[in-house]
């Protein structure tokens, strides 16, 4: 079976991503990949000598210092935006294929096998600010896990620390592991009350002042919050949340269904096109972090 590589060359991408950022304001990485018609690992790749840093796809290893690195903002990129909770992650451990970061407001799943690449990038260029992350992906280039460093001593520990695990090839040109995902041909679906729900479950749980959890799903990852919602704002179908512990901007407009967990009392998983996307829950009990 062969797999198709990307028409763009390295600088055509780069080429592409820059007169984005010229054009339009607050574009992040999803954006520009969707833009450019690229998956997201070849926006970065093409940003090797300007930024990127290939490493070993050996996650556990390149997290392995991540207790020591401050608060962190885990990005879980799912079907329907982003959900990233900030926690200090206070415990890692790695069991049956599985890398689990573990902080008060944070538990995130990482399945290794879907892990294919792995890069430390900074980023000045797109955005405001200056960003500086350690990103993985899987085989077809979509991002499994991102870590958000903000703590200018803890990103020079981690900086310094990778520097040992630099990848052999340092090649611009990205190549995929796996069959490029083919979004799957669907009729319009009317799911308004899946996507009422959403929003007035995320409603109820700020009015109600009561812990719930929130999980989002991306390609090999779980990674879930757990607190209470101060607040919530909305704009149109996109729900944005941003607190202490949490960030996210979420498109109820994406949901397509939504079902109650057969193991989880309490618990709703929304889907977007492409299958479980989030996932919101009641108050755990204690040592209940497994999955949904």
């Amino acid at each position: 079976m062969q797999i198709q590589d990307i028409a763009l060359s390295p600088d055509q991408i780069l080429d592409g991503w820059r007169n984005l950022v010229r054009t339009h304001d607050h574009l992040h990485l999803p954006q520009i990949a969707l833009h450019l018609g690229v998956p997201e690992a070849a926006l970065v790749a093409a940003r090797i000598g300007t930024g990127a840093v290939r490493l070993v796809p050996d996650l556990v290893r390149v997290l392995e210092p991540i207790t020591e690195w401050h608060r962190v903002l885990v990005v879980s990129s799912t079907g329907l935006g982003v959900l990233m909770p900030m926690d200090f992650v206070k415990e890692t451990r790695v069991t049956g294929g599985e890398l689990t970061l573990e902080g008060d407001a944070l538990h995130a799943r990482i399945n290794l096998g879907s892990v294919a690449e792995v890069y430390l990038f900074e980023d000045r260029e797109t955005g405001p600010g200056h960003s500086k992350t350690i990103q993985a992906f899987n085989g077809a280039g979509l991002p499994v896990l991102k870590i958000s460093l903000f703590h200018k001593p803890s990103f020079r520990a981690a900086k310094e620390w990778t520097a040992a695990l630099a990848h052999e090839s340092q090649s611009r040109m990205w190549k995929p592991a796996a069959r490029l995902p083919k979004r799957p041909d669907r009729a319009d679906i009317d799911a308004k009350r899946e996507q009422e729900h959403f929003v007035l479950r995320l409603r109820e749980s700020v009015a109600a002042r009561q812990e719930f959890w929130m999980e989002g799903y991306s390609p090999g990852a779980h990674v879930r919050w757990r607190g209470r919602l101060d607040g919530l704002r909305q704009d149109g179908p996109m729900v944005h949340l941003h607190q202490h512990s949490l960030r996210a901007h979420l498109n109820s407009a994406r949901i397509v269904s939504a079902q109650n967990s057969p193991t989880r009392a309490d618990t709703t998983i929304y889907s977007g096109a492409d299958g479980p996307a989030v996932a919101i829950g009641g108050i755990e009990t204690e040592g209940d972090g497994g999955a949904v």
